[in-house]
């Protein structure tokens, strides 16, 4: 028999002890099978009854034929840890017990049978045997957390932690991280499915009345409270912590109340039950954000009304100088009405030059948000410290053609510039959107204005290397030969991003009359640039246009003498890739890709 043919008939007889009575296993063992034997994943065939087969009778048979009790597959779990994860019938568990298997044995993250089955069994009587056979309800894993913290963040069922808590085990028991039982506790918890009430309720429930502290804090000041709003946010669990005396304006290691930490679920009966009962709308964190700030995310019309009824600040500004209304440009457009619709102050932080535009603007650059400022009133010139306007950063952050078109018609100026003289129409060249640039044109913005280096729009657009973008600006009559003040033409920055943008950018430029023959690089000529640059497409760019063959450099070379001087350069090259490869050296793996992505390609 060959080994393909052995490996097959080894997993068919593994597969068989998920599912096979007591006789059917003992007749492939006597067929041949093996009760040692391992599968791909090392998973024995006792692995694979203790984890699927609900008669213990098959992990007793296969016990008795030698199969052993301690092997690990890949992840280091033995058959015991696979039948508390898995097998709904106890009895399995026990048998294995009842046989010699360690109870204590660690599997994956270090966790014991027990604290598999309090996180993952679905069959609270499997923790309950395990318990009765001498399990250490206390063992801690490598995170040091108990079966009782894996049962209340984990699993699914309050009875798993009724089980352990009926045992003795410690409520206020923490983890590496400061973390009780009831920090986070039924975060994986669904509705029950007959009340359509959250488990997770009963679960705290149960830990409550074990004696679990309601106000207990982690390592980071998190309690129960805070964990539960910054998850679910159910109203019965805040309801049972808060009437078993959870502090409403306990205050996080970041100055966070429960109320700050209510960003993902935003409940009116819950926020109406935690204003009722004495949280602080005003209250603020040590970076100056109040409550307003954090539930931006999830803020509704009538969460909103019933906040600021509470006395929460509609304009107030934290460390960084946010406001509610500048964080709700980075969500969507409806907040921002919604916020402005309140008064929120639509030109707060003015006086810095930080304004919820400049967010809008930063961070999309989409039309609705900022339409929706630009129509309450927002100031579209206002400058920040280092001069850029709202539409500068519309451009520069490539933002749609319908933003730039809304602030030109609310008026912003297209020929204003920055700290280093940038306008609006070099933001628009450099991010290569012609579209905008056409816009800018038409709104009046200088085609041939110059920033703090003498640079002009064209040699932005140069940079860039899009080709519709210079046609826009040499349409509209700009020079094209214009020097800045390093003494470099558009053409030098098309010829300088060859091997970045190709030659379309040289091609518009030599089109539109470009001289050839500029200066690039202190005293090297165009030509001499795009040989050094090995780019023959480019060369012949420059010959058809009338490049002077014969022009020196700085090093008195002409172009023929710096294709030369390359040329001995690469035969250097050709005789270390020869040598190597004579060596026997290899090419990597990135090399080999890109290979086949060429030979794909033709």
């Amino acid at each position: 028999m060959t080994e393909r043919n052995t490996r097959e008939q080894q997993t068919a007889f593994n597969n068989l002890c998920a599912t096979a009575s007591q006789r059917e296993i003992e007749e492939a063992l006597r067929g041949g099978a093996s009760p040692t034997a391992c599968d791909g994943d090392r998973w024995t065939p006792l692995i694979w009854a203790a984890r699927a087969n609900p008669d213990p009778k098959a992990v007793l048979t296969l016990i008795a034929a030698g199969a052993d009790l301690e092997a690990r597959d890949e992840s280091g779990l033995t058959a015991l840890s696979w039948a508390a994860w898995c097998n709904r019938n106890p009895r399995v568990a026990l048998a294995l017990v009842e046989k010699g298997a360690d109870l204590e044995s660690r599997g994956f993250s270090g966790m014991t049978p027990l604290s598999i089955a309090a996180e993952r069994a679905r069959n609270p009587d499997v923790v309950r045997a395990l318990i009765l056979a001498g399990a250490d309800i206390e063992a801690r894993d490598s995170d040091d957390a108990t079966p009782l913290m894996r049962a209340a963040w984990y699993n699914e069922d309050p009875m798993v932690i009724r089980e352990l808590v009926k045992a003795g085990a410690d409520v206020n028991a923490r983890d590496k991280n400061g973390r009780t039982a009831l920090i986070g506790c039924g975060f994986c918890a669904p509705l029950d499915p007959d009340s359509g009430k959250p488990q997770s309720a009963r679960m705290a429930e149960i830990l409550v009345s074990a004696g679990a502290d309601v106000n207990a804090r982690d390592d980071s000041g998190c309690t129960a409270l805070m964990a539960e709003l910054a998850d679910s946010g159910h109203f019965e669990v805040v309801e049972l912590l808060l009437k078993s005396g959870a502090d409403v304006n306990a205050r996080d290691n970041k100055g966070r109340t429960p109320l700050l930490h209510m960003e993902r679920a935003l409940k009116p009966d819950v926020l109406a039950l935690l204003l009722a009962s004495g949280a602080d709308a005003t209250a603020r964190d040590d970076e100056g954000g109040g409550v307003l700030h954090h539930v931006v995310p999830a803020l509704s019309e009538e969460t909103l009304r019933m906040l600021l009824d509470a006395g929460a600040e509609l304009d107030s500004s934290n460390s960084r100088g946010d406001t509610p209304l500048s964080l709700a440009t980075r969500k969507d457009a409806a907040t921002v009405r919604l916020l402005i619709a309140a008064g929120a102050d639509v030109n707060a932080g003015i006086d810095r030059g930080c304004t919820p535009l400049f967010d809008a603007a930063y961070y999309f650059g989409r039309d609705d948000s900022i339409e929706a400022l630009v129509e309450a009133g927002a100031d579209v010139n206002v400058q920040a410290g280092d001069g850029t306007t709202p539409l500068m950063l519309v451009l520069e952050r490539g933002g749609d053609i319908s933003a730039v078109e809304c602030l030109l018609s609310a008026g912003a100026d297209p020929n204003v510039h920055d700290n280093k003289g940038k306008t609006p129409l070099m933001y628009a060249a450099e991010s290569g959107r012609a579209d905008s640039l056409r816009a800018l044109l038409a709104a009046g913005a200088d085609p041939n204005a110059r920033d703090g280096e003498g640079e002009t729009p064209l040699m932005y657009a140069a940079k860039g290397g899009d080709a519709d973008s210079l046609r826009a600006l040499l349409d509209a009559g700009v020079e094209v030969d214009a020097l800045s003040k390093g003494y470099y033409t558009a053409l030098f920055y098309a010829v300088e991003g060859l091997r970045s943008h190709g030659t379309d950018a040289m091609r518009v430029l030599l089109e539109a009359g470009a001289d050839p023959d500029a200066l690039g690089i202190p005293y090297t000529p165009m030509l001499h640039f795009a040989v050094d640059n090995v780019c023959p497409e480019a060369v012949r760019l420059l010959l058809g246009s009338g490049a002077f063959i014969n022009k020196l450099d700085k090093f008195n070379r002409t172009p023929l003498d710096a294709a030369l001087d390359a040329l001995e350069f690469y035969r250097k090259i050709e005789e270390i890739v020869e040598m190597l490869r004579k060596a026997g050296a290899e090419i990597g793996w990135v090399r080999e890709r890109k290979n086949i992505t060429e030979e794909e390609r033709s």
